[in-house]
C-alpha cells in the first residue's frame, strides 16, 4: 500500500515517477494499492478500502464495531500529520 500524499505526489514529473515505479512492481507481480489524501480523510472510503484488504488478505476487520474503527481512522490521520480542519471527515 502506498500514500499518496499531497506534499510529495504532486506535479507532473512525481506522477511520471509514481507511475513508472507502480508499473514496475507490478510487473513483478506485486499488487499496489494507493491511497489519497482524500481517502485517508473519509471514514467512508478508508473503512471501503480496509475491507477490500481484509477480503484480499483472506482476513477480517479487526474492528467491530463503528466506534472501534472511527478511534483507529482518528490514531492513522495522527501518524500521516492529517489535522482535522484538512478536510472533510464523511
Amino acid at each position: 500500500m502506498e500514500y499518496d500524499s499531497d506534499k510529495y505526489h504532486s506535479g507532473s514529473k512525481q506522477i511520471a515517477r509514481d507511475s513508472m515505479k507502480r508499473n514496475s512492481l507490478q510487473a513483478m507481480g506485486v499488487t499496489v494499492i494507493t491511497v489519497t489524501k482524500q481517502q485517508v480523510n473519509s471514514t467512508y472510503e478508508l473503512e471501503r478500502i480496509a475491507r477490500q484488504l481484509a477480503i484480499y488478505f483472506g482476513r477480517r476487520l479487526m474492528h467491530n464495531n463503528a466506534n472501534d474503527f472511527y478511534k483507529a481512522h482518528r490514531r492513522l490521520r495522527n501518524l500521516l500529520g492529517i489535522r482535522d480542519g484538512d478536510e472533510y471527515l464523511a
